[in-house]
């Protein structure tokens, strides 16, 4: 039996790819060109999502943390049901894990490059461009969202920390939740299944509901 203690990491993400865990292989992009049809979207954008890759390489669920053209984000919807991707690996087994995506749309014709998932938000800092930025870190909001629902994590054999990294969109709810460090299986299911039922309320940026950044690591004694 332990008791799970749990903290909530508010982070400046800035260099975030440092504290994930030694050893670990981020999920990467398979396939890097890729074509559409050109009639669905004539002008040329880039699109970034955030998303999770399962340990069998699919594509589980994503967000579009932002664009330079929103006409641009149904084509890259369905763009990304196109591509392959490699999952994380972790002491040579497969694990899911958190993914950035950068999507360059032109005439027919795009690239897709893979980048660490919570660099994105650092990377698209509001700046003098026609970026729309959706996904912000903590300290960007007008004040850190309040945990509404809280579900601890279930009683599982076992020691030690799990961190985990997911974002709340703007309707307050829990998305692609997944493990950065500490991946014993029993420990990082039973964080994975509590987070996943938290509620908060919904993070506001200048008074407008956006998406933010979270990490939390649960110590399970």
């Amino acid at each position: 039996m332990h008791r799970a203690a749990f903290l909530l990491l508010v982070l400046a993400f800035t260099g975030c790819a440092s504290v994930s865990q030694r050893g670990l292989e981020n999920p990467h992009i398979e396939t890097s060109s890729f074509s559409y049809d050109a009639g669905t979207y004539r002008g040329e954008a880039e699109v970034y999502v955030v998303a999770v890759v399962n340990a069998q390489g699919q594509l589980g669920d994503w967000l579009i943390a932002g664009s330079s053209d929103p006409a641009a984000e149904p084509v890259a919807e369905q763009v990304l049901r196109m591509l392959y991707f490699h999952p994380a690996r972790w002491q040579g087994g497969r694990q899911a894990g958190p993914l950035g995506i950068l999507l360059y749309l032109a005439g027919g014709q795009g690239v897709a490059a893979s980048t660490v998932a919570d660099a994105l938000s650092v990377s698209m800092t509001p700046r003098p461009t026609d970026r729309m930025v959706r996904i912000f870190q903590l300290e960007q909001l007008d004040a850190t969202p309040v945990l509404l629902k809280h579900v601890p994590p279930a009683r599982v054999e076992g020691r030690g920390a799990v961190t985990l990294q997911f974002w709340v969109d703007e309707s307050g709810a829990v998305r692609l939740p997944s493990v950065v460090a500490g991946f014993d299986d029993g420990l990082s299911r039973a964080a994975l299944d509590a987070v996943s039922q938290w509620k908060f309320s919904a993070p506001l940026k200048a008074g407008r509901p956006v998406t933010a950044l979270f990490r939390q690591q649960f110590e399970f004694r």
